[in-house]
């Protein structure tokens, strides 16, 4: 600051910022402090039914029964978390054909600008949404009306292998954290 601009000003925003440790690297910078609102949370845990099929083969009829129960037991908008695109497009099949009292809308990078604001925009008066993203939109975005997260369970990473010297995506589980 001061090998620049007198006047310039430096602002750092946390969430998970530890305000002590601050303190002490710069006691001279001012701490300003918001606790936001707190919101109660239910958790509710359904297990797919393996019989016979993989985890990734189980989880689209899993997350399917979990959005119609939670549609029929909560109030508001829902996000779905799922690992991928391929699995977006399967779940959103499956769920348009049931005839959900509620519109059903992909949010991934592929989509049109069109498409994915339709997504992040607020449900029409009286009507509802099932947005179906993958975990990427944890951390990078706010749905407005959003009261029900339907989380899959599973996420799809890159693993690099030192053996053959490629990446590779794989599908696995992801930490409730």
């Amino acid at each position: 600051q001061q090998g620049l601009r007198d006047d310039l000003k430096l602002l750092g925003i946390s969430a998970t910022l530890d305000s002590e440790k601050l303190q002490k690297l710069l006691p001279d910078a001012q701490v300003l402090t918001s606790e936001g609102r707190g919101f109660p949370i239910a958790y509710s845990y359904h297990a797919p039914n393996l019989q016979g099929r993989s985890l990734n083969q189980a989880m689209i009829p899993a997350v399917v029964n979990a959005v119609q129960l939670a549609l029929q037991e909560q109030q508001g908008s829902i996000l779905v978390f799922l690992p991928g695109v391929s699995e977006i497009k399967r779940c959103q099949q499956q769920l348009q054909e049931l005839a959900l009292p509620a519109d059903i809308l992909p949010l991934y990078g592929q989509l049109s600008s069109q498409a994915q604001q339709q997504a992040i925009a607020p449900a029409k008066l009286g009507q509802r949404k099932v947005v179906l993203a993958t975990n990427i939109a944890e951390t990078s975005l706010t749905i407005q009306g959003i009261s029900v997260v339907v989380d899959s369970g599973l996420e799809r990473r890159v693993s690099f292998s030192p053996r053959s010297g490629v990446s590779k995506l794989s599908t696995r589980r992801i930490s409730q954290a």
